[in-house]
């Protein structure tokens, strides 16, 4: 995440963003970017992930959009896995470039 996110803190709550509690779900990371009106939620995976997690993803961005997020605020979805399946990557096919990303956990390693 580096220079262009930084998790999201809520007063008095510097960690608020790490397994963020929602009636959606725990968010695993939660993050804003520094410079522009974006959030950017991260689900991280222990296995090989599927197309189910699209609908997880998209679940916990439509809460952030809803609760969070500005109306000129845009929300973005990370999903970090070992290994991503060919429904997955079906099922990425059909959003804009950048809605959703998939990175392979080796990449931030």
């Amino acid at each position: 995440m580096g220079r262009e996110w930084e998790i999201y803190r809520e007063p008095g709550d510097e960690e608020a963003g790490f397994e963020y509690p929602t009636d959606a779900g725990r968010i695993d990371i939660l993050a804003r970017h520094r410079s522009y009106p974006e959030w950017l939620v991260i689900e991280l995976k222990k296995s090989q992930s599927t197309d189910r997690v699209i609908g997880q993803i998209l679940r916990y961005m439509g809460w952030v959009k809803r609760h969070l997020a500005s109306p000129e605020e845009k929300v973005r979805g990370l999903i970090i896995s070992p290994d991503v399946d060919k429904n997955l990557q079906y099922a990425l096919a059909v959003f804009p470039p950048g809605h959703i990303q998939v990175n392979n956990v080796d990449h931030f390693c």
